[in-house]
């Protein structure tokens, strides 16, 4: 799910910043809870996080 909810969150463009967070069942050892991951497109500078919780009341907090 994105992490933030507002026009053109998904679009990949040059440079920009892309945040996910991924609710994951208890127990779960691959990824790992309260981690997260990240990769870097060399050629476009695309960043994309992907936080990862099992917490599901702080997953479906309202803002």
């Amino acid at each position: 799910m994105p992490l933030h909810s507002e026009f053109s969150s998904q679009t990949r463009t040059k440079g920009k910043l892309i945040e996910y967070v991924e609710l994951l069942p208890v127990g779960s050892k691959n990824p790992v809870v309260d981690g997260f991951e990240t990769n870097v497109n060399p050629k476009t500078g695309i960043q994309v996080i992907t936080y990862h919780t099992n917490n599901e009341l702080m997953f479906w907090k309202k803002p």
